[in-house]
């Protein structure tokens, strides 16, 4: 009896490792332009068949060079989704991600590489307490809102391949509090505005516009730039929001 009962509890958490497995599987976008959480477009393998379950919390949403087969598709987010990393390198034939609704990221990865396009004016929310990158590609994204929710002490990428690798001309970017905030690359960055929290350090402000609100937290410093950093070049059209001493 004894060992039957451990017997069945071996199988029951092999079991359950096998399902936290595929819980945190890799799923690819397959079958052209679609609804983000159409099933039948996410499929376990690369270029596979679908119905594998739409991206949650722990699984990353990959688009690459088996995701479309023709120029001109796009995949639009009807509804809030959300993953735990997207990544788009590799993708061929030009798509459009639609933001027609918020997009969720509970990991600390987001690549949006060379061949894609963004529309829409939702929400990208970062909401990892951990420290987090965005890599941009070499081609000009257009964002909504970008925001890195946790109030976490941790460290934000913002990874720019070359120039005019960002821009948002009514999006807000807003970053949470005790957040080190590196801007890194000879980026022209085009802000509709910026909103950030307490206690924040940013680095490489260098080549940025911001057109709309800048509104630069609460904090009794603020840290801008640091050793072998730029802030050439900054220009804010809109009103903004600075009590702080600026540390340069």
């Amino acid at each position: 009896m004894k060992k039957r009962l451990l017997r069945t509890l071996s199988c029951f958490l092999l079991l359950l490792g096998f399902c936290s497995t595929v819980n945190a599987q890799s799923l690819y976008w397959v079958g052209d332009g679609g609804s983000w959480n159409d099933d039948s477009h996410w499929s376990a393998t690369s270029g596979g068949s679908g119905g594998a379950g739409v991206p949650a919390t722990t699984n990353a949403a990959i688009f690459d060079a088996n995701s479309f087969s023709s120029a001109g598709q796009t995949v639009t987010l009807t509804t809030g989704a959300i993953c735990g990393s997207i990544n788009w390198t590799g993708v061929t034939n030009n798509p459009t991600l639609d933001l027609a609704a918020n997009l969720t990221i509970s990991g600390t990865s987001a690549i949006f590489a060379d061949g894609m396009s963004l529309s829409g004016s939702a929400t990208i929310t970062f909401t990892s307490a951990s420290n987090t990158t965005l890599t941009l590609s070499n081609t000009a994204k257009t964002f909504g809102n970008i925001s890195f929710s946790s109030n976490t002490a941790r460290t934000v990428n913002v990874n720019f391949a070359s120039s005019n690798a960002i821009t948002q001309t009514v999006g807000v970017f807003t970053v949470g509090n005790n957040v080190t905030l590196n801007l890194n690359g000879p980026a022209n960055k085009v802000f509709g505005g910026i909103s950030c929290g307490t206690n924040l350090r940013l680095y490489q402000l260098n080549n940025a516009t911001v057109n709309g609100t800048a509104n630069l937290g609460a904090s009794t410093s603020l840290t801008i730039s640091g050793a072998g950093y730029g802030v050439d070049n900054v220009v804010f059209n809109g009103p903004m929001s600075l009590t702080q001493t600026l540390i340069y």
